[in-house]
């Protein structure tokens, strides 16, 4: 039962969090637009991939990140 209430408390917190980084993403990559590819690879790095077509050029990138977060899960108890 606390388990349950510790995720229940724990969770809008998590994805709180989340929304305030996408909110910060979003506005980095807001103000690339217009920029000159230059520009946009001295912000980014070097692009995964390149596109071209009709003449236009697209820039490609990944984005992967993994968080690992000490401490034991909320789900299993401690110990063997």
């Amino acid at each position: 039962m606390r388990t349950l209430l510790a995720a229940v408390l724990l969770v809008p917190l998590v994805l709180a969090g989340c929304v305030d980084r996408l909110a910060e993403r979003q506005a980095f990559l807001s103000s690339l637009l217009g920029q000159s590819e230059e520009t946009l690879i001295r912000s980014m790095g070097v692009p995964v991939q390149v596109y071209e077509t009709n003449g236009h050029r697209f820039l490609g990138y990944q984005d992967v990140r993994t968080y690992v977060y000490p401490g034991g899960s909320l789900m299993l108890p401690y110990g063997p």
